[in-house]
């Protein structure tokens, strides 16, 4: 827990963000699931965005966890380490640092001092390393505190780490270059969308993040990127830059990767684009819910990130009907179809299956049932009984329907096959 506590403290305020909690207690810490790891930081009703410039001085918090500058109302984003330190604390011990049984005074006058329980037995068996941790976190003068990326530093933290394995793989390293080539629309698409993601379709790639995270800031930076892209996959450092600037928010201050920009990456090849994703990410572009999206909605939601030239590159390549609008339909076959050519024979696979399925125009009822064929990689196999004259003819008139309804969709290479196939078939 120690490490997932400082890496998000680290990410809400170090990383850029400029938030401080104010109210970092344990109930405030919650785990994903039961016999989960991943742990999840809430309640951010007290929290604030703070300027290093500015002293905040309302008194907030929980009394057990609140810092001596927060009774004295003049603080700065110091005080979530100091309440860090109390939960620290009191997962080695199992009490609280300054209570006691004396009232709240007595307890303000320990907080205001610094000057928590030492000689209880659990704190006495603690090692060194993890009490010198501890007092550099309720240390009273904030300007000696540890902060939470020196936290992350400190022996006690970095010598839990562990070797573990590698959750970073090939496909991971793909998606992340796809993205880059990608156009800014697709991207802005991708981006909406990852915001509507369950925990299920988190879980995949959010340990990857991690892995890639080396210093646990929350981010991303260039370093690491290319850590990963140029030392284990050799990529070129021309192609690490671009994906790098691909994955950048136009909303960061700061050269870093943000983590839903890390899955708006992933949603490109690694993530399934079902149909409640593509709802969702529909209707957030769709802000009066029209049942379509205009020019001018999309300038709305995407803002400066794309010129007015790019934004009506986007509508030509959109709108398919041209009307100035964007049908939900358009939206979703825009996006499938911006998928990786190595979807388009799979696609054109699940058609075929789809036809079959179908009955070709008028049967004579005593007919025999076409049996099911099976499939293979660039072949239609059909079971050895079967009349051939009959199949022969069943596959050609679907392999002409499968090619007419799949060019749109797919590669002019896709297509062309499938009618080479039915020709083959009607000329045997």
């Amino acid at each position: 827990m120690p490490r997932s506590a400082f890496g998000r403290c680290s990410w809400l305020f170090d990383a850029g963000l400029g938030i401080v909690h104010r109210d970092l207690k344990l109930e405030n810490w919650l785990f994903e699931k039961q016999g989960g790891d991943d742990l999840k930081l809430i309640d951010f009703g007290l929290s604030k965005f703070w300027e290093p410039s500015k002293k905040m001085e309302m008194r907030v918090g929980t009394l057990d966890y609140m810092a001596p500058e927060v009774l004295h109302r003049n603080y700065t984003s110091k005080c979530d380490l100091w309440s860090l330190g109390v939960i620290t604390y009191t997962l080695l011990v199992g009490s609280f640092p300054f209570a006691g049984r004396d009232g709240d005074s007595a307890m303000l006058a320990r907080i205001a001092a610094g000057r928590f329980a030492k000689e209880r037995d659990a704190w006495q068996s603690s090692s060194a390393v993890a009490k010198d941790f501890v007092e550099k976190l309720l240390t009273v003068n904030h300007l000696q505190r540890l902060s939470a990326e020196q936290a992350l530093a400190h022996a006690w933290i970095a010598s839990r780490e562990t070797v573990a394995k590698s959750y970073v793989s090939k496909e991971i390293v793909d998606a992340l270059c796809s993205f880059s080539e990608s156009s800014a629309f697709r991207r802005a698409c991708l981006s909406v969308m990852a915001m509507s993601l369950s925990n299920e379709d988190r879980q995949e790639v959010h340990k990857a993040f991690l892995e890639i995270d080396q210093d646990h800031s929350g981010t991303i930076t260039l370093s690491e990127l290319k850590s990963v892209l140029e030392d284990k996959f050799h990529i070129k450092d021309d192609a690490v830059a671009r994906t790098f600037h691909s994955l950048q928010s136009p909303m960061s201050r700061r050269e870093e990767i943000h983590y839903s920009d890390f899955l708006a990456a992933m949603m490109s090849t690694r993530i399934a684009l079902h149909d409640d994703l593509l709802r969702s990410a529909f209707q957030r572009f769709d802000v009066d819910n029209e049942g379509y999206v205009t020019k001018k909605k999309l300038r709305m939601l995407l803002g400066d990130s794309l010129s007015e030239d790019e934004l009506d590159d986007v509508m030509n390549e959109v709108d398919a009907d041209h009307d100035g609008r964007i049908s939900m339909n358009e939206f979703v076959e825009y996006l499938h179809h911006r998928r990786s050519n190595e979807k388009h024979l799979e696609a054109a696979h699940k058609a075929i299956d789809r036809e079959l399925k179908r009955p070709c125009g008028r049967r004579d009822p005593s007919a025999p049932v076409i049996p099911v064929r099976e499939r293979r990689r660039s072949s239609v196999i059909v079971k050895k009984n079967s009349s051939r004259s009959t199949l022969e003819s069943a596959a050609s008139n679907v392999l002409t329907k499968v090619a007419d309804a799949c060019q749109p969709y797919c590669c002019e290479e896709i297509a062309a096959w499938l009618l080479d196939v039915r020709s083959y078939l009607a000329h045997r």
